[in-house]
C-alpha cells in the first residue's frame, strides 16, 4: 500500500520544482519526480533567457532520468501532439541506446467522472492514434506497438477519484501499473544513485554547457559552466 499511495500522490495535480526523491522501504523502490514540461517561467524585465533555460533544463532532466531510471512514467493530461512528440523522443532514446526499458504513459483523466466519457476520451487520445492492443486485464489499458525488437509503450488511464469512472477503472489500473513496475525489476539490481548521476552528468554537460577558458574539465566538476542558449 505504501508504494500505491506514493505513486498516487505523485500523479495528483501539484507542482514539483527540480527533482524530488521518495524511497519506498517495503518495496525497495526509489521514486524520482520531476517538474512538468512547459511550466510557466518568470518573464519579468523581459527575462528572455529564462525561456531558453527552462527548455534546456527540461531536456537535460528528462535525458538524465531516462538514463538512470529502470522505468519512466510520463504523466499527461489532455494529450496533444507536443506530448506525443515527447513520448516518441523518450522512447527513441531507449531504442538508440538499445535498452529494453518500457515507457509507461499515465493519462491523468482527473476531471472525467463518467464511464462512457472516459472510454471515449481514451479512444480519442490513445487507441484511435496508435497501433496496438487493449489489455484483457481491464479498460483504459493499452500497449502501443512500437515495432519489432523495440520496447513497448504502455498507456494507462486514471479517472476522477471516487466517481463512477474512478470506481470502475482506477483500482485495477493502479494495480496493473504497480505490477508492471515490480515485474520489470524482478531480478533485482544494485544502483549507486550518486555515482550514476555523476557519471551521466559528466556525459551530458558538454551538450548543454560551454566551458569557459581556464575552467577544469567537466569530470573534475561542473562549477564555472554557463548554459548554452540553444541545443
Amino acid at each position: 500500500m505504501a508504494l500505491e499511495q506514493a505513486l498516487w500522490r505523485q500523479l495528483k495535480l501539484h507542482t514539483t520544482k527540480g527533482l524530488s526523491f521518495l524511497w519506498v522501504e517495503d518495496r525497495r523502490m526509489l521514486i524520482i519526480d520531476s517538474a512538468g514540461v512547459q511550466s510557466p517561467v518568470s518573464y519579468r524585465a523581459q527575462a528572455v533567457d529564462s525561456i531558453w533555460d527552462a527548455r534546456n533544463t527540461e531536456t537535460l532532466v528528462l535525458e538524465m532520468i531516462s538514463r538512470v531510471a529502470h522505468h519512466m512514467i510520463f504523466v499527461v493530461s489532455d494529450t496533444t501532439w507536443f506530448e506525443q512528440q515527447k513520448i516518441a523522443e523518450l522512447h527513441q532514446k531507449y531504442v538508440q541506446r538499445r535498452q529494453h526499458r518500457e515507457l509507461i504513459v499515465v493519462h491523468n483523466l482527473s476531471t472525467t467522472s463518467q464511464v462512457e466519457d472516459a472510454r471515449a476520451l481514451f479512444e480519442r487520445q490513445v487507441t484511435g492514434c496508435y497501433d496496438g492492443i487493449l489489455s484483457h486485464l481491464g479498460d483504459l489499458i493499452f500497449t502501443a506497438d512500437a515495432g519489432e525488437g523495440t520496447p513497448p509503450v504502455h498507456h494507462i488511464g486514471l479517472c476522477q477519484e471516487f466517481s463512477a469512472a474512478g470506481d470502475k477503472f482506477n483500482s485495477k489500473n493502479r494495480e496493473y501499473l504497480l505490477q508492471s513496475l515490480e515485474h520489470g525489476s524482478i531480478l533485482g539490481s544494485h544502483l549507486a544513485l550518486g555515482e550514476a548521476f555523476s557519471t551521466e552528468l559528466s556525459k551530458l554537460m558538454p551538450k548543454f554547457a560551454s566551458i569557459e577558458a581556464g575552467v577544469p574539465e567537466v569530470a573534475a566538476g561542473v562549477s564555472g559552466l554557463r548554459r548554452k542558449r540553444s541545443l
